[in-house]
């Protein structure tokens, strides 16, 4: 019997604590993967868009490619500005995603407690029931016994009654 409630309680520990938080938990390893894939991303094009910007501004000979070179810079300001916008809106994303799973972890969770819950309230409504209906049942048995022993002092007195006369 004790083995049965202490695997009731780590089967209720496992429904309602360790199953969310494991699951919480891996939402949030991939939701800290999915920033570190972004962030490398981002590293990548960042040095590239740079790099690319610092190999133009060494072919610089003269006044004309000086003019030129700045000229283009208003574009890599452009594109760099793009990736960042593009980033924020990945990083985004990925809140929104790990904000929803967290959502939806926590209420998995709540409705494993509310039926727990539940379920604890059946048993012991269950329980009082039998309870309440076993002490009915001795109830009418010793009422019974009641009657009887009292049916036989009546008859006692009666049988005395009737000797002193």
């Amino acid at each position: 019997m004790a083995e049965d409630m202490i695997k009731q309680v780590n089967d209720q520990f496992e429904d309602t604590v360790f199953s969310p938080a494991r699951s919480y938990f891996a939402a949030l390893a991939d939701h800290m993967e999915a920033l570190a894939g972004i962030q490398v991303e981002a590293a990548k094009a960042f040095s590239d868009i740079s790099f690319k910007n610092a190999r133009a501004a060494l072919e610089v000979r003269d006044a004309e490619g000086l003019k030129a070179y700045f000229s283009k810079q208003p574009e890599v300001a452009k594109e760099l500005s793009e990736r960042v916008k593009d980033e924020t809106e990945k990083v985004s994303a990925a809140n929104q995603s790990l904000a929803e799973n967290a959502q939806k972890v926590t209420q998995d969770s709540v409705a494993q407690v509310q039926k727990a819950a539940e379920e604890s309230v059946e048993k012991v409504q269950e329980a009082a029931t039998a309870s309440t209906s076993t002490s009915k049942g001795s109830k009418k048995k010793s009422s019974g016994a009641s009657t009887k022993s009292s049916g036989n002092s009546s008859q006692q007195a009666s049988s005395s009654e009737a000797a002193a006369q």
